[in-house]
């Protein structure tokens, strides 16, 4: 599945209201446990988890947030 098909069906309604300073690990945590309850496939889930990992890593190689925690908090997850 392409990369903006996965963000507009996957992480844009879950996580789209949120600012990215504003996320933490227990709303992704949520969120992947939303996903695997509704029945996702695990190779789905790896799928979304890594989009997430290579956004987050996006955003703080341009500075959108200062906050180094996320690749912390993500690895963890």
């Amino acid at each position: 599945m392409a990369m903006r098909k996965k963000i507009r069906l996957y992480l844009k309604p879950e996580l789209g209201g949120y600012r990215v300073s504003s996320i933490d690990k227990k709303i992704l945590q949520i969120f992947i446990t939303d996903l695997y309850n509704d029945g996702f496939s695990i190779n789905t889930i790896i799928s979304i988890k890594g989009l997430l990992t290579k956004s987050f890593n996006y955003a703080l190689e341009n500075h959108y947030n200062s906050n180094s925690a996320y690749k912390i908090v993500w690895s963890g997850i």
